[in-house]
């Protein structure tokens, strides 16, 4: 079944550490070249003929961008960033959202401030003169739970 994948875990209590990763070097590819999210998870002995789903958080960027993916040159970009769970898993509050933005492909890194309004937590990136905007996203909740996911060239900037 396509988006669905099966692990072996520990059957006793046990932190995991699950890192999926994609780089694409493909010429005619100039944005979102590599992605990398960890997640880090507690698993525990489960009923061996039942699915449970994992623990994963997920972290969904909502970025006020143009058509063309593309964000206006050194000004602010105020974007959303939702918190969500697989469909049936545990997990407790979230606790810490923390974002940070570069300008150099991910060489160095500029923290973000963020905010919590409503039910989603916000963040403001200033803009650079041109290029790409890198973004890396840390989650984690009281349970113990985290993601760590970095976006390279994330979107670029107009002109």
């Amino acid at each position: 079944m396509p988006g669905v994948a099966g692990f072996d875990l520990p059957t006793t209590d046990a932190t995991c550490l699950l890192v999926a990763e994609i780089a694409r070097d493909d010429a005619g590819w100039i944005e979102s070249t590599r992605v990398r999210a960890a997640w880090t998870f507690r698993s525990g002995h489960v009923d061996p003929h039942r699915r449970k789903a994992l623990p994963l958080l997920d972290a969904r960027l909502a970025l006020p961008l143009d058509g063309r993916n593309q964000a206006a040159a050194q000004a602010p970009l105020t974007f959303t960033v939702d918190i969500g769970r697989q469909p049936g898993s545990l997990g407790g509050p979230v606790r810490d959202v923390r974002l940070w933005a570069s300008s150099d492909d991910g060489r160095r890194w500029t923290p973000l401030t963020v905010e919590r309004s409503g039910g989603a937590w916000r963040a403001t990136v200033h803009n650079p003169a041109g290029g790409f905007v890198p973004l890396r996203v840390l989650v984690s909740d009281s349970s113990g739970n985290r993601l760590d996911e970095t976006i390279i060239r994330a979107y670029q900037i107009a002109g």
